[in-house]
């Protein structure tokens, strides 16, 4: 997904970039803008049934799997493939946490993108401090 190997090695290999993330979860959840009550209705439901988070769980690691799997096929190796498929799902769940906020008003592209930026801003800081925090 991005650019320099400090900072995002795993989507670098993974040839893709920012811009293209963020519009590949637009596209994938750009329909979610009519049903942001439903998805906090659905996510309250969630937030109260241990089994239900569970499957949630599983649910996500599944598809990191997946996407760890459909990049390594594309001849990403197997390390830098996790790590794009597991921060997508990160930024992915964080977005979709904000958006689905009381109140919130942004669309799910913006709000990807704002999370994408920080975490870029956070594995940069780590990069330059020579530290991982």
């Amino acid at each position: 997904m991005l650019w320099t190997a400090a900072r995002s090695a795993a989507f670098e290999a993974a040839g893709l970039d920012q811009s293209c993330f963020v519009r590949e979860m637009d596209h994938r959840v750009g329909g979610f803008g009519d049903l942001r009550s439903h998805s906090r209705l659905r996510q309250s439901v969630i937030d109260q049934n241990p089994a239900l988070q569970e499957r949630e769980l599983h649910k996500l690691a599944t598809l990191a799997t997946m996407l760890a799997d459909a990049l390594g096929a594309r001849g990403v190796d197997e390390l830098a493939a996790t790590l794009a498929a597991q921060s997508g799902l990160t930024v992915f769940a964080v977005a979709f946490a904000q958006w689905i906020r009381e109140g919130e008003e942004r669309s799910f592209a913006e709000i990807t993108a704002d999370v994408l930026r920080e975490l870029l801003t956070l594995t940069g800081q780590a990069t330059a401090s020579r530290r991982i925090v």
